[in-house]
């Protein structure tokens, strides 16, 4: 019976390998207000993000969603209006990690369930 299970537990996890990278999305927000998020799916060359518009030292807008990787802990420096603002990209590699104040990681769902497995099967 646990060889069992820990055969169905290793093919779940092994399922979500080849999926893309599941984010939230928040257009936008201010002075870390919270946001309406929504489940959006990356694509190829993408992670999950936090994206901070700064200006005069304060953190004014946020955002989450999807971004190329090459923009992944870097700053762009724009101006609006006359106002100079910089943005920033935190970024994280695992599904909804951008779910929090901030992007870090997150076990994976499959490590999760493989972890799962092998302390089940050792129980039994």
């Amino acid at each position: 019976m646990s060889r069992l299970l820990l055969a169905v537990v290793l093919v779940l996890s092994c399922l979500g390998l080849g999926l893309a990278l599941q984010c939230l999305k928040c257009s936008f927000t201010v002075f870390d207000l919270p946001c309406h998020t929504s489940p959006v799916t990356c694509e190829a060359e993408q992670a999950c993000a936090i994206i901070h518009g700064h200006a005069a030292g304060k953190k004014l807008i946020k955002r989450k969603n999807c971004v190329p990787l090459s923009k992944c802990h870097s700053n762009d420096t724009a101006t609006y209006l006359g106002i100079s603002y910089v943005t920033s990209y935190e970024c994280c590699h695992t599904d909804f990690c951008n779910s929090r104040a901030g992007a870090g990681p997150h076990l994976p769902l499959a490590t999760g369930l493989v972890a799962l497995g092998v302390w089940l099967a050792r129980g039994f």
